[in-house]
């Protein structure tokens, strides 16, 4: 028995979980507790904040809005037009962009955070900050990709699926 994979469900999935995620960002971001109150105040001043917000948006707009669009490409494709997508080049596609989107958000967050509060909180010297956010920029760079390659690789996809014959 051949089990039929619906991408269009696996991308909603993930879309549904990026926003629940991104609820929970936004409830930290806002939440008057110890750590997180830090945060609005990291946003707020500027500078290595600016790396948290960032990642904030990056992960609401790609993580669930993204995941979303594609989602319904996928439901056009798959439902409308009965297109065959070939399985291991959507499951290569969608693990190298979630992959990418989640690790490169969480880290680009982290190092706003972490910068910021050794900026504002802990007065860091300047050039200890500078290399703190120096030392995320090379991993950051290196999701970024992971997550573009996956993408690449769900339009080459898509651009090479065919309908299926009835």
């Amino acid at each position: 028995m051949i089990v039929m994979v619906l991408w269009y469900q696996i991308f909603r999935n993930a879309a549904y979980a990026n926003a629940i995620v991104s609820v929970i960002w936004t409830v930290m971001l806002i939440i008057p507790i110890e750590p997180f109150s830090y945060l609005l105040v990291i946003v707020e001043r500027g500078g290595p904040g600016t790396w948290f917000l960032v990642a904030y948006f990056l992960y609401i707009v790609v993580g669930s809005l993204g995941f979303a669009a594609i989602s319904s490409l996928l439901y056009t494709l798959e439902i409308g037009e009965k297109r065959s997508l070939s399985r291991r080049a959507m499951y290569l596609g969608f693990s190298f962009t979630y992959a990418g989107v989640v690790l490169s958000s969480i880290m680009l967050g982290i190092a706003g955070a972490l910068g910021g509060y050794a900026m504002y909180f802990a007065y860091y010297p300047e050039q200890r900050i500078v290399d703190l956010l120096s030392s995320y920029v090379y991993p950051i760079t290196a999701t970024a990709f992971l997550a573009a390659i996956g993408v690449l690789i769900i339009i080459i996809t898509l651009m090479l699926s065919r309908a299926q014959q009835a």
